[in-house]
């Protein structure tokens, strides 16, 4: 064969190379709301999470956190809610934007010691034990 001739092998691979990366996209694609998440040990307990407002620690264990969500009202949509982290003092406000970044969260904006976001329901618990948070809660919303 010429040096320019493909061979049955490296078709193969690239054949075999394709599926996989048609796969991993499509799997991808699916809403955080349809994965199932399986959480591994014990049941969480609400007063291992002091720091996470009952609300969020409710949600974050709920069988069904989108209707969850809209019975307490809490601002919620493509497996996102919205919430307001507390810091230990404004020097570890960007250390809580990381976490929240690491976590595929979104940050909305930052007043003082205060970072509101955007999160995966399955990093609430793991946020709320970040050492630099003094506490998870929902942000507040204007009186109708």
């Amino acid at each position: 064969m010429s040096e320019g001739t493909i061979r049955p092998a490296q078709v193969r691979g690239g054949c075999i190379l394709v599926v996989v990366m048609a796969g991993l996209i499509m799997s991808s694609c699916s809403s955080r709301e349809n994965q199932v998440k399986h959480r591994e040990g014990p049941p969480a307990k609400r007063e291992d999470y002091p720091k996470l407002a009952g609300q969020l620690f409710e949600l974050a264990t709920a069988q069904k956190p989108g209707e969850y969500a809209k019975d307490f009202d809490l601002t919620y949509k493509d497996g996102l809610v919205q919430i307001v982290l507390e810091a230990r003092g404004t020097e570890w406000v960007q250390d809580l934007e990381w976490a929240v970044e690491a976590v595929a969260g979104q940050v909305e904006m930052k007043v003082e010691n205060l970072v509101q976001a955007r999160v995966p329901i399955e990093a609430l618990l793991k946020l709320a034990r970040h050492p630099r948070v003094i506490y998870i809660r929902p942000p507040v919303k204007p009186k109708r």
